[in-house]
């Protein structure tokens, strides 16, 4: 039995999926105290949505958004910061006319283009990647989200995430390492497969890459995202050396707090590596995303632990449950996937911690049996064979463990340098001419 919007609230006429974000975004502001801001927020969430906005909620969507189980392409988020008010954001995949990939994209391209013009913040970090990540025959099952960040100044803050697979998931390592490259940060992509990829590309794939857009930001972060199928929390734990002084042991209590000891073999933990301007050999920032939809009976179960971890680290948890009564109004324990992710950042003072929450406007998943929990994670690692080696000096030549690109060759920018000689950075048009997909 699957629940359907319906289901979920108490008034079952026909709802649109525009009116039913709008109602959500609504009460997330007020939960997190924007008040005053819900009708703008509101508004832009509605135009990134774009033709989407006009489907009915409770039925198949014309495009199956990844970015939610059920497909609905919005997902929220409240990040709790040390000593901060919690901040609100949303993510979403903007859509066509008639949603295709291409199509999907084409429409994220403009309506990013209007944000800029709009909120006066530069696209000339995108633009050097255009030829990476907006190809005419693009691959994949996303090509463009966007997400703002939602604060007291009325002005959000906005950042895109790219596809690495959209030439094909084989040259996802290829794309991530050349837009390192071009953005200053060649180097450390040594890091990334030294830590991030240190068996092969059927375990841990490179899955997202990500740019803040525009000097709101201070210093504007490039984030790379990797999945590792079937990871544990010790694992996990050595994922993060990439970045100096991050502790092993917090990333395991993290772990074991929000989804277990793992290993993680129901759906992926995510890595997220994080630059900035001056990080040559290494990301500064590591963030462990633990799907805990995945490993919990039902969303009563994922609130419980995602407030556990808040008290934790010392974060306050206030915010979350009226947040999560304004999204959904049924009751946490009839069924699971509200609550999809929780996130930390990792540093030598964990700072930082971000619980995803689902729209949930196509449908709900049922709460697990107990036997279906433990069905779903098995005690046997997927990974036998692969190995860490956390190492603290550069890569270089005279390294015994220098890091290998996934074909096994030596991971220095002669990798890159057959697929930079066909792909050159593209200036950015302005509105409308998009024309590379």
């Amino acid at each position: 039995m699957v629940m359907t919007a319906g289901d979920a609230c108490a008034d079952t006429s026909p709802v649109l999926l525009g009116d039913h974000i709008d109602w959500q975004l609504r009460h997330l502001c007020r939960a997190v105290g924007l008040e005053g801001f819900q009708d703008l927020y509101a508004g832009v969430l509605r135009e990134i949505l774009g033709p989407a906005a006009t489907g009915a909620v409770g039925v198949t969507p014309a495009w199956e958004s990844q970015i939610s189980d059920d497909h609905t392409p919005v997902e929220y988020s409240i990040s709790f910061d040390m000593g901060r008010t919690p901040r609100l954001r949303f993510l979403v995949e903007p859509s066509g006319r008639r949603p295709d990939l291409g199509a999907n994209m084409q429409a994220g391209l403009q309506v990013l283009e209007l944000l800029a013009d709009r909120y006066q913040f530069s696209l000339d970090r995108l633009s050097m990647l255009q030829d990476l990540f907006f190809p005419r025959r693009p691959h994949g099952t996303f090509g463009l989200w966007l997400a703002a960040e939602l604060g007291r100044s009325g002005t959000p803050r906005f950042k895109v995430y790219l596809n690495p697979s959209v030439h094909g998931p084989d040259r996802a390592w290829q794309v991530v390492g050349e837009a390192l490259a071009r953005l200053g940060f060649g180097d450390a992509f040594s890091s990334l497969l030294r830590y991030g990829v240190p068996c092969n590309r059927q375990v841990d794939r490179f899955y997202i890459f990500s740019l803040d857009l525009g000097s709101p930001w201070g210093r504007p972060r490039v984030k790379v995202y990797l999945r590792h199928d079937g990871l544990s929390a010790a694992e996990a734990a050595l994922a993060g050396s990439a970045v100096p002084g991050v502790s092993p042991e917090s990333i395991g209590q993290f772990c074991g707090l929000v989804g277990g000891p793992g290993p993680f073999t129901a759906r992926p933990l995510i890595s997220c590596y994080s630059f900035v301007e001056g990080d040559r050999e290494r990301p500064s920032a590591y963030t462990l995303h633990v799907p805990i939809r995945d490993y919990v009976l039902h969303d009563a179960d994922a609130r419980d632990r995602a407030s556990a971890a808040l008290d934790c680290y010392g974060f306050d948890a206030s915010v979350l449950g009226p947040a999560l009564a304004g999204v959904s109004r049924r009751p946490l324990a009839a069924g699971v996937g509200l609550i999809s992710y929780v996130a930390l950042v990792c540093n030598p003072r964990p700072r930082r911690m971000t619980v995803y929450v689902s729209s949930e406007a196509y449908e709900a998943a049922p709460p697990r049996s107990l036997p279906a929990l433990l069905r779903a994670g098995p005690a046997v690692s997927r990974r036998a064979g692969c190995t860490r080696r956390p190492i603290s000096n550069a890569w270089g030549a005279s390294s015994p463990a220098s890091p290998r690109a996934p074909d096994g060759s030596p991971a220095t920018t002669s990798v890159l340098r057959h697929f930079r000689a066909k792909l050159e950075p593209v200036p950015i048009p302005r509105a409308g001419s998009w024309t590379g997909i």
